[in-house]
């Protein structure tokens, strides 16, 4: 008798740690993403400036975002990834710098993506086949996918081939010039490059499969500090399976912690914050300039010529 009371409550710990184990994570932060817009000519007639607003994601849940400013703006979304943005178009009047800030309130889930169902109702993906500016897809990129792909079956299969290749012949190196702009072919002759980098690659290749991709942009958190400052940003993909939905990949960050090479295809960690998806984007009002390669960052112009001084800060603190 006692022995089948303690064998039952022995199932029911095994049972309960198991669950345990199995539920995602999470994590509750504030958020507080600071500029200011600096040297701007005593004759400028307009300063105007769009930065990005994170929002509701699949993942994660944004709340109280407060905006500080003194100048007129207001909150718009592009049309082809429906990024929130937000957007001023001011007359300086003779100020040399403008000063920005606001803050956020982020719960974010760890995504596990092979572990979930894709929804029902399917997504218009073609946009996701599409190469950009720098994530090409020409005939060596299309050579390289055929033969990764080659005798692989599924999505999930093929994809988990280019990823395992683009570990395999990358390394993590900001050294030197040309990293960092997410170029595909810059990645595929010098070999390094940083995570944009890394995932241009990975979705030049798999969208040469007729794999649709994607690409997400926002900022890292330590996992082991409970507050501090952020130095800059941190990218990832994702791939559409029609059995899952779409699947992240976080190859970069798979490249700097081979022990987790298994855990980066299919999840991504609840330490991160996203505040903009895609490449080649048209902002809302549309820039003057050519089309922003990825935002993260705020984007100022002064009358319609880019402007680049602009002081940054950026720092979080768990609630």
């Amino acid at each position: 008798m006692y022995k089948k009371i303690a064998m039952a409550i022995l199932l029911i710990a095994f049972a309960f740690s198991i669950a345990l184990a199995s539920k995602p994570k999470s994590r509750d932060f504030e958020f507080t993403y600071s500029f200011v817009i600096t040297d701007i000519p005593d004759n400028a007639k307009k300063v105007e400036f769009w930065v990005p607003v994170p929002q509701d994601a699949e993942y994660q849940k944004i709340t109280d975002v407060i905006i500080n400013t003194k100048v007129e703006y207001s909150i718009s979304s592009d049309g082809s990834y429906q990024n929130k943005m937000l957007h001023a178009n001011i007359t300086p009047d003779g100020a040399s710098e403008i000063p920005v800030s606001f803050s956020f309130k982020v719960k974010r889930n760890e995504m596990a993506g092979l572990q979930k169902t894709a929804p029902a109702n399917k997504i218009n993906t073609d946009v996701y086949l599409k190469p950009s500016r720098l994530a090409v897809i020409n005939d060596d990129i299309k050579k390289i996918s055929a033969n990764l792909t080659k005798g692989k079956s599924g999505t999930v299969e093929k994809a988990r081939a280019i990823y395992d290749y683009v570990l395999d012949n990358m390394s993590y190196d900001k050294s030197g010039e040309g990293w960092g702009r997410g170029d595909t072919a810059y990645a595929c002759d010098v070999a390094k490059g940083n995570c944009t980098d890394f995932h241009s690659l990975f979705m030049s290749l798999v969208r040469a499969a007729g794999i649709p991709a994607r690409f997400k942009i926002g900022f890292p958190l330590p996992a082991d500090k409970d507050s501090g400052t952020i130095g800059g940003y941190h990218c990832w993909a994702e791939f559409y399976d029609d059995e899952h939905g779409w699947v992240p990949v976080d190859a970069s960050e798979a490249k700097k912690n081979p022990e987790k090479k298994e855990y980066f295809f299919g999840n991504v960690c609840e330490n991160r914050v996203e505040l903009s998806v895609g490449r080649d984007l048209t902002l809302s009002p549309k820039q003057a300039g050519e089309k922003l390669n990825f935002f993260i960052y705020p984007y100022v112009e002064v009358d319609g010529f880019v402007h680049t001084t602009i002081k940054k800060d950026f720092s979080y603190k768990n609630l």
